[in-house]
Formats: structure tokens, sequence, C-alpha cells
């Protein structure tokens, strides 16, 4: 029988277990309580970069743990937390958040939480995470959870919390605030920035939400400590490289070998022997993806720019960056794939189930002619221009190699007007940082239009020598770009980047922000317009990456890849 909020409030006994119901109850406060709190722990954000999001990445974590225990027996909920967290993991923060309810997982096979069990959880969760995490550091959630872990260890315990539940729930608590407190001490960016570590917060909000539901605590506890005093420091100027997130099946073992030298943060997150939840930060997301698919397959294919002060993305003209990052079934390589898909400008041959429009519910499906170009190059070399006035996703251009101009900008350069269905972002100061200032004559550039120019401007550059290639949408544009080679002849690369974008079709919700909390759905159901029997990837550009359900997705029987963008409408793709 599990402990009910109303009757706990009034009880006189300790409160010594909870059962699956409980654990689900509980579950339930933790989500709430992380979405409340996630803007501002996303606002203490600075480690391992400062991306503000570590509160929405444990959130969505929290989230789909929920979703996975929903309907699950009450003596099999611990499992599905465990299971529904690992699958839906985001980022550092979320893949440790996944280790501590696997860690009750393993430790309450039957759902039933007691102090034993608590106390068992949590140094699992140490254990996994610290076997997860290829290199992990003090000042970081980690240093919070090993605290909470050595609260409950029977030399520190109290005579009543080895069978109080909430004794020994409200003793990892307090420690875990005291190591919070003292993160700033172990790491000096927390220092620099004054603020305590984000995972951290999170971490103890699953702790104090134990508390609360032992308690019977109709309201949330306030926190015993203010974060709110900090200063958030997430918008240091520093630069990007990519973080890379993906569930794999298949010899982990080979995998964390393959994958380390790669880059940095990584953080592998085991499941069982051949399933386990992948994490890192690297410049080279295409060799990282080459590589999983060489030891099993991966899936649930995230990717996200985030700053590094480690190193220049700008600098990167590596194609591989945005290599192939899909397999299908068979598990084979799609070369000209990058975990970016799009229609660039459709072929208008599809599959036949796309719709031209729905322009009640405030989505376009877009479909426009072949890309192509439309003159001979005239030089031996080509500097390829791309149109972006999303920061992050000029990044991912720029790391293919491309010189990124913010749309506005390059227009007036080049003495045009700006046209197109596509509005200029008014966020270009960030795109400008991004830009470099593009060669004066026009015959030495090949330009992805990306949908912000029209084809009277496109004439007048053709006719001062330059290519046009007509992406009509990002996705488009990354679709050529993931294909782009700069050691082909000019021609070669221009059709190469043609015959990408021209496999693709995309879809436009203009206005997400009107959906609510349906645009999960929605989502969902613009992508089931688009996929046919013959696709195999969607791409996904928001910035809403939180909102996106990539395992309902994924149901639709295709690889599903994310890229969280700055603002903006959402846009999928397909191929």
């Amino acid at each position: 029988m599990s402990l009910r909020p109303d009757t706990l409030a009034d009880a006189t006994a300790p409160a010594t277990r909870l059962d699956g119901a409980g654990l689900r109850r509980w579950a339930q406060r933790a989500a709430t309580e992380l979405q409340r709190r996630r803007s501002e722990i996303n606002g203490l954000n600075v480690y391992p970069v400062p991306d503000s999001d570590t509160g929405s990445n444990m959130s969505f974590t929290m989230d789909s743990a929920l979703a996975q225990a929903a309907e699950t027996p009450d003596n099999h909920v611990a499992t599905a937390l465990a299971m529904g967290a690992a699958r839906g993991a985001r980022g550092n923060s979320g893949v440790i958040l996944s280790q501590v309810l696997r860690g009750i997982a393993d430790s309450c096979p039957d759902s039933c939480l007691q102090p034993p069990q608590l106390r068992l959880a949590l140094h699992s969760a140490v254990e996994l995470s610290e076997k997860a995490i290829a290199a992990p550091v003090e000042g970081t959630i980690i240093s919070v959870l090993r605290a909470c872990a050595h609260a409950t260890d029977p030399a520190a315990a109290t005579e009543a919390a080895e069978t109080d539940l909430l004794t020994t729930a409200r003793s990892a608590l307090h420690a875990g605030e005291q190591a919070l407190a003292a993160t700033p001490s172990q790491l000096p960016e927390l220092r620099e920035a004054g603020v305590v570590d984000a995972g951290g917060v999170g971490l103890l909000v699953l702790l104090q939400t134990l508390v609360d539901e032992l308690e019977g605590r109709t309201e949330p506890h306030a926190s015993a400590l203010a974060t709110d005093t900090f200063v958030s420091h997430a918008d240091q100027n520093r630069s990007h490289h990519l973080e890379v997130m993906f569930f794999f099946t298949g010899d982990v073992d080979q995998l964390e070998a393959g994958i380390t030298p790669l880059g940095d943060s990584l953080i592998i997150a085991r499941v069982n022997d051949t399933e386990a939840t992948v994490h890192i930060h690297s410049h080279r997301a295409g060799a990282v993806i080459e590589e999983s698919l060489e030891h099993g397959r991966p899936s649930d294919i995230r990717l996200e720019v985030l700053p590094d002060a480690q190193a220049d993305a700008l600098s990167v003209a590596s194609a591989d960056t945005l290599s192939a990052t899909s397999a299908g079934d068979d598990g084979a390589h799609r070369e000209d794939q990058t975990g970016a898909t799009g229609n660039a400008i459709g072929n208008g041959n599809g599959n036949g189930n796309g719709n031209d429009s729905d322009s009640d519910s405030g989505t376009a499906a877009r479909t426009k002619p072949h890309a192509k170009p439309r003159t001979k190059s005239r030089t031996k070399h080509r500097q390829l221009v791309a149109l972006v006035d999303d920061s992050k996703i000029a990044e991912l251009f720029a790391q293919a190699g491309a010189q990124v101009a913010a749309p506005q900008e390059f227009v007036e350069q080049y003495r045009g007007v700006l046209g197109s269905a596509k509005a200029t972002s008014t966020n270009t100061s960030h795109t400008r940082a991004a830009t470099a200032t593009a060669p004066a004559n026009l015959s030495q550039l090949t330009v992805l239009s990306n949908g912000y120019t029209n084809a009277q401007q496109h004439q007048r550059w053709r006719s001062q020598g330059a290519e046009v290639i007509e992406t009509a949408s990002l996705c488009a544009g990354i679709a050529a770009i993931s294909v782009y080679d700069k050691t082909l002849p000019p021609a070669e690369a221009t059709e190469t980047m043609c015959e990408a974008a021209n496999a693709m079709r995309t879809a436009i919700i203009e206005n997400p922000t009107e959906f609510g909390d349906q645009l999960g759905p929605e989502v969902l159901r613009v992508a089931s317009n688009l996929v046919g029997d013959d696709t195999e990837q969607i791409t996904v550009l928001t910035p809403f990456p939180a909102a996106i359900d990539a395992e309902a997705l994924a149901k639709l029987g295709v690889e599903v890849i994310v890229f969280a963008t700055e603002t903006g409408p959402i846009e999928l793709g397909v191929e």
C-alpha cells in the first residue's frame, strides 16, 4: 500500500517505504517542479558550456521518464522510469538524472523504495555516473550526488534513518544542499560566473520532491538555497562546437573506445550490456556517427551547436562535421546524409501524401522547382556562401566549410532587394559575429539562398557571374552543405549539392508558439503528412527542442534528428 499524501500529513508513524504508485506520484512532482524551475536552472548553466539548457534538459528527461511509467503496473514503475529517462535523456545533466533513476530501478526490482534501497540507489547512481562520464569533474552534479549518497551511509545516518525513509531522504537532501553551495569553490567557471552548479540544483529538485511526497505536502517546499541571487553567465562570448546525442544499440565498449578521441564531455550511460545513451561534444559530429555505425546502430540522433571556450568552430572547414549520420533498418551508412535533411526546393514528385498547404493551422508544406545552377563555373575555385540569420544554424554551415552571411547584409552588399516568404530575423547581430566579409567579385561565389532571397535577385547575381543554388529552406541548405566537397571542380560540387537538395521535401510551421502545449502533436501531425514509404530520415529545426517527441516521430519508421535554433518557425525535412 502506498503512502498517500492526504494520510501522510497526519501520520504519526515514520514513513518507511514508497511503493510503485508512490514512485509514480513522486516522478510527477519532480517533473512538475523541474518544469516550474526550468528557467531558473537554465540561468545558472555555465559548465561545461554556457548554453542555458540544463533546466530544459532535465525537465525533458523527467517528462520522458514519467511518460514511460504512466500506464505501467505499479510493480514495474521504477524500471519504466529508468528506461524512459535513458531513451529521452538530454544533455549531461539529463544523462546523470537517468542514472539516478536507473539506480532506483536496480535497487528496487519490485518498485518498493525503503531506506536501504534509497541508500543503494544513490550509491549505484554515483558508480554508474562515474563510469558513464569519461572525465568526471568536481564541482558538478557528480559532487552533489556523491554527497547525497554518503549522507545515507550507516556511519553518517541517524538511528531513525535506518528504518525511516523520510529521515533518510532528508539527510541526503541536506548533504546535497551543502555540497551544492560548495560547488563554486571547486570549479573556477562557477566561481567566476557567481553561480552554483545548475545540474546540482536539478538533482536536489528530485530529492526535495521526494521529501515533499513523503511529507504529504500539497505545495512545493521552498529551496533552502536562493539561486535567484546568482548571476546568469550563460551569454558569455564563446565559440561553438556540436553536442551530439543518440541512443546506441551494439558493442558499447568498442563504441566508447572509438569515439573517445573525437571530442570531450563524453558520457555513455549504459542501460544494459548492449544499449546506452551517448553524449559527446565534438567538432567532428559526422565522425562520431560514422564510428557508431561501425559498432552498432544509433537512433534518436540529436545535434546542437554549443558554445565552447576551447575551440574556434568558424576555423573548422571539415565536411565530415556534417557527413552522414543516419542508418536505415539494415544499418547501412548513407553518405549523402548529415543528420540534417530537408526539402530544398522539393522535386514535386515526393510520395504524394504531403499537403501543399494547411493555412488554418499555420503550417505550410513548401514544394518548389529543382535547385540547379544556371551558369557554368567561370573560375577554378569558388567560395561557398550560405545565407543564414540564425547563429546556431550558421555554425553548422561554417563548420562544413561555407562562409556564412547575414541575408540582409549580403543583399545590401550586392545592391539587391531582399524578397521572399521568409522574414529576415532581427537577431542578425548574432549571425554577424559568424560572418566574414564576402568577396567583392560575385563571379567568385556560389550562394546557398536558403529561402531568404527571390528569383529576381538570383538572376541579377547570376548575370554578374555568381552561381546560385536556390535552396528554399534551411533544411534544404543543410542537405546541400552536407555533401559539399571543396576539392571537387566547382561545377561538380554544385551539381552534387543540388541533387542532395532536390531529394528533400519540407514543411514549415510558421508560428509555433500559437500551438502552446499542442506543439508536439502538431509537429507529429505534419511529419506524418510528409513521411512516405520511401522516407528514411526526418530532420526538425526548432527553437523549442524540448517540445519535440523524437520517440513518437521515430515510430513513423524513420531516423529522427533535431537541431535547436534560436528563433523563428519550425522546419521539417524528409528524405
